[in-house]
């Protein structure tokens, strides 16, 4: 029993001493509950952004692909501005090199010099580099007597080895178009507004999700900091559209700089766009070249003109891809939405949106392949509570899900498309053709002229034997004129194994000749465009009669 008179339980532990661990700090522990609320809230990001920081969805992985797939927008948006006015195509690539001093002289900043080399990448201590020229020392003794011994020396890569990220190198990326343009006031939302755009809806186009040129425009953000340029006017218009703008990454919205109209006194129409960005030519010029060749064959309406200006002369570059024909593919249509492509979202859209009464009517306008006996079958398919007088707009739910089940499980035909852009022209398949051709033909006179040396050795063979039997007997048999002449011939050696075979080439050339227009007729060559030429005679009246062919027309003046 104590002295004051409580008594001490046994089973109650003992406190231990705190000897040696701090004492917990009550602010720190609601800073940590305050950062573990921070971490649980709500965020939200805009498509901007989102696409910035996975830039590589959308092929902005590295610099050098940025700089190509630049090119590669820009490109294709040229064209379908052009396509979509039924334009033949004008593009003009500019890829200008900005070095480092010449950019920091555009942003008005002042070069300086480096003071403390440690702190870059190359840089090299004096004891790594002492280490290094021992190592190439021993490595070029080592080298020196295997040489003495005659064997083979691999040739060693001297010099610092240290890793360096290289300087920075900027582009300026300019793309001129003959195309359509763009409303002046519309300008802002097309470049920095992103998922915005006029390609929306079901018409075959190269672009589709308003986002090439806009991640152009925040490559550009991200990489130097500079807005974009855009020059732009359309057919008719008296003025053309200037527009510097930047885009607010994080609210998704276009930063305008400067929005103002000038005068147009050319009547130009089409769209210039200036864009400085980093990037680098050096690994990926090749495929910017080629993506250029595979353009202009698949488009042989268009012309592309690329240049590349450096302040290098060596390094200077023009390559024009010319067009090949006149002849401009059909717009492409917007189309209806295809029955088995539609979800529950886009059928409640339609019916929200469509101008048709009845749900008949719908089915028959709104979708493709849908004719109106078929819509009537449908309906029927869907149970007695519907008909086809019914208005569209008082479909419930559970009737919209009845539809949608319908559409999913019933037969419908293919879409035809004639909605497509027909690139496949029949420029592009009469060069195919030829090239096929060619290669036939090459395959062809192989395989003859592979036999013309040992045929042509046989033949001289029989007739030089001929020949000799001739001389030694007194009776020989009696040939044709020609056959003799050329008997004659051999034995005067007139005629020797060369002259024959290269009377045997020609005769190969000829006959591959013609197996070639044969070959060029059944092929469908003739599917490509025909002039008529025709041979007029000196005096002012004549008579004349036509001769037609599936490849040309032959005039016969009298």
């Amino acid at each position: 029993m104590e002295s004051d008179g409580s008594y001490a339980s046994s089973d109650e532990p003992k406190k231990k001493p705190n000897r040696g661990k701090p004492k917990k700090n009550p602010s720190s522990s609601s800073t940590a509950k305050n950062k573990s609320k921070d971490t649980s809230l709500l965020k939200q990001k805009s498509p901007a952004e989102f696409f910035a920081e996975n830039k590589n969805i959308a092929g902005f992985d590295n610099p050098g692909k940025s700089l190509y797939t630049t090119v590669r927008e820009f490109v294709e948006n040229s064209l379908d501005s052009a396509e979509s006015i039924s334009e033949a195509p004008s593009i003009e690539i500019t890829i200008e090199e900005i070095n480092k001093s010449k950019f920091n002289t555009l942003i008005g900043l002042v070069d300086r010099e480096r003071v403390d080399q440690a702190l870059y990448d190359g840089f090299e201590s004096n004891k790594a580099r002492e280490k290094r020229l021992a190592k190439e020392a021993k490595i070029q003794e080592s080298q020196a007597k295997n040489l003495a011994l005659g064997k083979k020396v691999k040739e060693s890569v001297t010099g610092n080895k240290t890793k360096s990220r290289g300087e920075t190198a900027y582009f300026k990326v300019t793309c001129k178009d003959n195309g359509k343009g763009m409303p002046h006031d519309d300008i802002p939302n097309m470049f920095g507004r992103v998922l915005s755009g006029t390609k929306y809806g079901l018409r075959q186009t190269r672009g589709k999700f308003g986002l090439g040129a806009k991640m152009a425009l925040i490559w550009s953000k991200m990489s130097t900091g500079l807005p974009i340029e855009i020059t732009s006017s359309m057919k008719g218009q008296n003025f053309t559209s200037f527009c510097r703008l930047d885009i607010d990454i994080h609210k998704n919205i276009p930063h305008v700089h400067l929005h103002e109209k000038r005068e147009n006194k050319d009547r130009w129409h089409g769209a210039e766009i200036h864009v400085i960005i980093e990037g680098n030519w050096t690994t990926h010029r090749s495929k910017v070249l080629q993506y250029m060749r595979q353009m202009a064959v698949i488009t042989p309406y268009a012309e592309f003109l690329v240049k590349f200006i450096s302040d290098t002369s060596e390094k200077n570059m023009t390559i024009r891809f010319a067009r090949r024909t006149d002849v401009m593919p059909p717009v492409p249509l917007e189309t209806k939405y295809h029955p088995s492509a539609v979800d529950l979202l886009l059928i409640k859209r339609l019916i929200s949106e469509t101008s048709k009464q009845n749900l008949q009517q719908f089915l028959q306008h709104e979708f493709l392949n849908i004719s109106k006996s078929h819509a009537e079958r449908l309906i029927g398919e869907m149970g007695p509570d519907f008909s086809p007088k019914m208005a569209v707009k008082s479909l419930t739910s559970q009737q919209i899900v009845r539809i949608h089940q319908l559409f999913r499980e019933a037969r419908f035909d293919d879409p035809s498309g004639d909605a497509a852009i027909k690139q496949c022209c029949s420029q592009l398949k009469s060069k195919i053709v030829k090239k096929l051709q060619a290669r036939e033909r090459q395959e062809r006179k192989r395989n003859l002229n592979r036999y013309i040396p040992d045929a042509c050795r046989a033949v001289m063979e029989v007739i030089e034997q001929i020949a000799n039997e001739g001389r030694g007997s007194k009776r020989h048999k009696k040939y044709e004129k020609e056959d003799e002449d050329l008997i004659e011939k051999v034995a005067s050696e007139q005629v020797t194994d060369v002259t024959l075979r290269d009377c045997l080439t020609q005769h190969v050339e000829q006959v591959d000749y013609e197996m070639a227009l044969e070959y060029a007729t059944q092929s469908g060559v003739s599917e490509e465009p025909r002039e008529d030429i025709y041979l007029n005679s000196l005096e002012a009246s004549y008579n004349f009669t036509d001769f037609h062919s599936p490849v040309f027309v032959f005039r016969l003046v009298s």
